[in-house]
């Protein structure tokens, strides 16, 4: 057996130190997670206002088609009665 003392050696330090990189790398890749999580719950939101937006303009543009429908055919109407009566 061979002692080694207080003083850790080359090949200890070395882990310690690749250690010390791959804890730091752990926890920028955590901070990294979280901010795609935080991205990715905005996203889903603008997203869902997005859609809701969407389908208000879709049902507001189909009862402007079904009133302009309307209007043409009581222009119709009108213009038929107009020249009935001439």
């Amino acid at each position: 057996m061979s002692y080694r003392g207080d003083s850790p050696s080359a090949r200890e330090k070395q882990l310690e130190k690749k250690l010390r990189h791959l804890s730091k790398n752990l926890e920028q890749a955590g901070k990294t997670i979280q901010e795609l999580r935080r991205s990715l719950k905005i996203s889903q939101n603008e997203k869902l206002k997005f859609q809701q937006s969407l389908k208000q303009s879709l049902g507001k543009s189909q009862k402007l088609d079904e009133l302009l429908k309307e209007l043409k055919s009581f222009s119709e109407h009108e213009s038929r009665a107009t020249d009935q009566h001439l």
